[in-house]
């Protein structure tokens, strides 16, 4: 067992596998001991998932995927090559359990209350400087996924990212829509 003080593990074998060790026990401090607790896995949940960059970083971290979803084919072949599984074992702590389809179809209120963290990069075309710029009115604006699963799951964080187009003035209304959505 290990101690963990400021996130980092105190154990040198852990710490020389990878020196970001993710923390695997909480530090107790009393007047007249030290003591450690285990502490469950931190779990997430992984939306837009793509080829999994975001999903790697996570569980590299120390989290716990409860789900992870992606749309396209081409990004699935390449979740599955890196470790998600349609069929994963529950409770296991390598597992990803990929739901592949369209995010409008996922269910997350089973997941109310036991989700840390959910991520992802939500479909940027409707804001890229690239793009057609159709903002709201793109079919492939998702936010509004997102802030579902936000709803259902009351994480205690949530990591989205998108492109710096939707950051213009044009869209400055629903970048402050979004950041009101995310206001739990």
């Amino acid at each position: 067992r290990s101690c963990v003080a400021s996130g980092y593990s105190t154990d040198r074998r852990a710490a020389s596998k990878s020196p970001y060790r993710p923390a695997t026990a909480r530090l107790s401090v009393t007047r007249d001991r030290v003591s450690c607790m285990p502490s469950p896995p931190m779990t997430s949940i992984e939306l837009f998932s793509g080829g999994g960059g975001l999903a790697r970083a996570m569980h590299e971290a120390g989290f716990q995927h409860a789900l992870v979803n992606e749309f396209e084919r081409r990004a699935c072949d390449t979740l599955r090559a890196n470790g998600a599984s349609v069929v994963a074992a529950v409770g296991d702590p390598k597992a990803w359990p990929l739901t592949e389809g369209d995010v409008r179809g996922v269910e997350f209120q089973d997941h109310e209350g036991r989700i840390d963290v959910v991520a992802g990069g939500v479909p940027c075309q409707p804001w890229s400087l690239g793009g057609a710029h159709r903002g709201y009115d793109d079919p492939r604006n998702l936010w509004p996924e997102l802030f579902r699963c936000v709803r259902e799951t009351r994480p205690r964080a949530v990591i989205a990212e998108n492109v710096r187009g939707l950051l213009r003035p044009s869209f400055r209304p629903y970048y402050e829509y979004i950041l009101n959505e995310l206001r739990l």
